[in-house]
């Protein structure tokens, strides 16, 4: 899977296919550990429920450590979506 984009009405819905469900994974994922956002922000956004973009952001971790090819879509789309003003990741912070 490359890093096609995604309508947001397709990562909210019900729909299941295994390249929606790594899109879902890698939004997730950016959502929380790059872009600082909380899991009910983004489940607001999507009409989801929180939990389920935590287990979503999980799932996208679980991938980057597995997998080289999931890390290289995860740092890919993260410069894709690259905000100036978004909240700095956790490693970026000073003390």
């Amino acid at each position: 899977m490359g890093c096609e984009l995604v309508p947001s009405e397709s990562l909210g819905s019900a729909l299941k296919d295994r390249d929606l469900a790594e899109s879902r994974y890698l939004v997730g994922g950016l959502a929380i550990e790059s872009w600082r956002l909380r899991a009910g922000e983004l489940a607001a956004a999507l009409g989801k429920r929180p939990e389920a973009i935590i287990r979503w952001a999980a799932r996208a971790g679980k991938r980057q450590q597995a997998d080289e090819a999931s890390r290289r879509r995860y740092e890919t789309l993260d410069e894709m979506l690259y905000l100036p003003n978004r909240r700095k990741r956790r490693h970026e912070r000073s003390s």
